[in-house]
């Protein structure tokens, strides 16, 4: 057995040119990954070093820009809620509000049972509803009262004029106009506030300041607790005084 000592001359003196080069890119780390040559002197530094501060630079112009853009984004979208006069954002347009509502009326109606406009719950809802409406100054909406056969007790005022009342209010009501007029004007308040357009803007809102805090933090879980309990939730609480007061209002 020969031993190829020309070879392995050859191997080592490759791996020797090998390992200076890697020992010189300690001049600027990394540059093995990035592709980028080694610093070979200090005109060659002082380039670098500059291309480093832009980079920076225009890094922390990307990073102010964003919440810059947010807030202008909110502040331009700024509106006054009626009755109450508080300030709050939304970035929808009416039309498209009054859209959302008639899908989720026609959606939440497919699959139920729906009594005749002949009915008596029927009659008895469109006429304590048609008084709200006229409380409210919204008379131009094309409101729609629909009674659905359920045992469920619940009632809804979607955007646009869209009312769905269940069998099951009325009757725990024992058919008393004077308590459906109370639900139905704290319901007519969430519609005439634009609760639901208010209530999807702040959540992009939140999702936004999630997204910003994950960034930084890396912890989901904390963010989106924190968003739920002490946004969401409070949130939707003022929303539901807002709709008791204004509803008052209406039955007054």
């Amino acid at each position: 057995f020969r031993v190829p000592f020309a070879a392995l001359w050859k191997s080592s003196k490759v791996y020797v040119s090998n390992t200076r080069s890697f020992l010189r890119m300690g001049e600027r780390p990394f540059s093995w990954i990035t592709g980028q040559t080694p610093v070979s002197n200090k005109a060659d530094y002082k380039h670098f070093n500059n291309n480093n501060q832009r980079s920076n630079f225009l890094g922390l112009a990307i990073l102010g820009a964003i919440p810059t853009s947010l807030a202008a984004y909110y502040f331009y979208h700024l509106d006054r809620a009626p009755f109450t006069g508080r300030i709050r954002m939304i970035d929808m347009s009416r039309e498209r509000e009054y859209e959302l509502g008639s899908a989720n009326f026609r959606s939440l109606l497919a699959h139920q049972v729906v009594l005749p406009d002949s009915h008596p719950a029927s009659a008895m809802v469109r006429r304590v509803g048609m008084r709200i409406a006229s409380a409210s100054g919204m008379e131009q909406l094309p409101w729609d009262f629909r009674v659905v056969d359920s045992p469920i007790v619940n009632a809804a005022c979607l955007p646009g004029g869209k009312v769905v009342v269940f069998t099951g209010l009325l009757e725990l009501f024992e058919y008393r106009e004077d308590a459906l007029a109370v639900v139905l004007a704290h319901e007519a308040a969430h519609a005439l506030a634009r609760h639901s357009a208010e209530q999807l803007g702040f959540t992009q809102l939140l999702l936004w300041a999630e997204f910003a805090v994950n960034l930084v933090l890396h912890a989901r879980f904390v963010t989106h607790w924190l968003s739920t309990f002490a946004g969401r939730l409070p949130y939707s609480r003022q929303l539901e005084s807002e709709a008791d007061h204004i509803g008052l209002l209406l039955l007054a």
